[in-house]
């Protein structure tokens, strides 16, 4: 509903003067194959001396770079 859409947007700094994301909305298909509409927030902020992640999979980026103690 509108009222979440909007609290999701601003708990991802999506519109303003300085938005780091931008919600899109779109169809999604589920694996039964049963097609759904969906949203999608792609960030649009500064990306400074960001990597590029082969293959798109963060999480071995992720635990890489967790501090071991």
């Amino acid at each position: 509903d509108a009222a979440r859409l909007r609290a999701l947007d601003a708990y991802e700094e999506c519109g303003g003067p300085a938005p780091r994301f931008e919600r899109v909305e779109g169809i999604a298909r589920r694996a039964d194959g049963v097609e759904v509409a969906a949203a999608a927030y792609l960030y649009v902020g500064p990306i400074g001396d960001g990597v590029v992640i082969a293959g798109g999979d963060y999480a071995p980026v992720a635990r890489a770079r967790r501090p071991t103690f």
